[in-house]
């Protein structure tokens, strides 16, 4: 386009101040031509080819994901599957000793391929890695209250973060109870969790699967706590 409307300015040009060079004004406004067009034809195929790396190099990723989660993931569960056959029959023998000797080693290893793959996610996502998650005994005990309204994409975002929360809590706060409240207000949905825990050693480092769902749900959030009053999070997402 540029081309064609440079090249019909130029014969604008040429019908105005004409004075019998023809060859001269022929030449130039077709050396323009040319030229544009070489110009367009590199660029366009400069852009084929930058299309097909990028489709190759999403295609030697996902190969490369493929075979982490069928290395790691998949070979997990296949062993997890054949320790419970072995612990479901050593029950039924009566050597409910050995079956318990063998659930225990089936929890650590369920919790290193947990490590491994918690890791490998963060990777994927270019996030720091954090410490191993490790669930401690103490059984929080959860008040939940909600009460919104909204589309059912809506709803599973709000779930998707109290499950967040939730998860959270049991893993890291060490807390006897914790409160969580959803409720609507000024075209939002809001959405409280506070604990008894140990609270965050850095409130600025919010936890990173609840980060990007609020992100994603284009809310927002804002995370206090230290070590005496626990952990306090609210989170804010539009309804519309």
């Amino acid at each position: 386009m540029v081309t064609t409307v440079s090249v019909g300015i130029y014969m604008s040009l040429i019908l105005v101040a004409w004075h019998g060079e023809t060859n001269v004004f022929i030449v130039r406004p077709v050396y323009l031509a040319v030229v544009g067009y070489l110009t367009a034809y590199l660029a366009q195929q400069r852009l084929n080819l930058e299309t097909q790396v990028h489709q190759l190099e999403s295609a030697k990723e996902r190969n490369r994901i493929a075979r982490a989660l069928h290395d790691g993931c998949v070979q997990t569960l296949g062993g997890i599957n054949l320790t419970l056959e072995t612990s479901q029959r050593l029950i039924g023998a009566g050597r409910a000793e050995e079956a318990v000797a063998n659930l225990a080693q089936l929890q650590s290893s369920i919790n290193r391929e947990h490590d491994e793959l918690r890791l490998y996610v963060r990777e994927l996502a270019e996030v720091e890695p954090g410490q191993p998650a490790r669930e401690y005994s103490a059984d929080t005990r959860f008040v939940v209250s909600a009460d919104f309204a909204g589309s059912a994409v809506l709803v599973d975002q709000v779930f998707q973060l109290v499950r967040e929360a939730v998860t959270n809590i049991r893993r890291h706060a060490r807390a006897q109870t914790a409160v969580v409240s959803v409720a609507e207000a000024e075209s939002q949905v809001l959405i409280t969790v506070d604990d008894d825990g140990v609270g965050f050693s850095d409130p600025k480092r919010v936890p990173w699967s609840i980060a990007s769902r609020v992100a994603d749900a284009g809310g927002t959030f804002n995370v206090t706590g230290d070590d005496s009053t626990g952990a306090h999070l609210k989170v804010a997402i539009p309804q519309a």
